[in-house]
């Protein structure tokens, strides 16, 4: 989104969400400068929130979470700036003192499309932000509507993007 042109594309993950938050703004015009492609939480305050920043911003990919069954977080965000879909419901992460939980949320979602961005550009395939964005666009596997949408974004995006071309 948002005219990201760079050479070669990195992921940076942002996991936390909240108001407008004009601090972000600098740190996110940098990282663009520079090619990387800043991913960013949807928001967990529920579909009829207001949106929820870094992600929100044009510049930023915000992703929503889902279940293993495709079904949207009660807790996400929803709106026009939501990018991507990914697993974040009842996942598996680390937590002391037994060292695993099982969580939920767009905190969760986002590190799967930063990871996914990452490879791409650690697969060596040449692409540019854009590149990167484009190709995780036509991968995505679209819930709901056609097209982008409040919900879900342009569609879930997992591990079987990278096969895709």
């Amino acid at each position: 989104r948002g005219g990201l042109t760079a050479s070669q594309a990195m992921g940076s993950n942002m996991g936390s969400e909240g108001p407008v938050g004009y601090a972000w703004r600098p740190a996110i015009a940098r990282a663009q400068a520079r090619g990387c492609i800043s991913v960013a939480a949807a928001g967990n305050k529920g579909p009829a929130a207001p949106p929820s920043y870094p992600g929100a911003f044009p510049a930023v990919v915000a992703v929503t979470a889902i279940d293993r069954n495709d079904r949207v977080y009660a807790y996400a965000n929803q709106g026009s700036y939501i990018s991507f879909a990914a697993l974040g419901v009842d996942v598996e992460t680390a937590s002391p003192p037994d060292g695993k939980r099982v969580a939920s949320g767009t905190s969760f979602a986002a590190p799967v499309v930063a990871a996914l961005i990452a490879r791409m550009d650690h697969t060596k395939t040449a692409a540019g932000a854009q590149q990167a964005l484009s190709h995780l666009v036509k991968a995505a596997r679209h819930l709901g509507p056609p097209g982008r949408n409040p919900v879900f974004g342009y569609g879930a995006v997992g591990p079987a993007v990278l096969l895709a071309d």
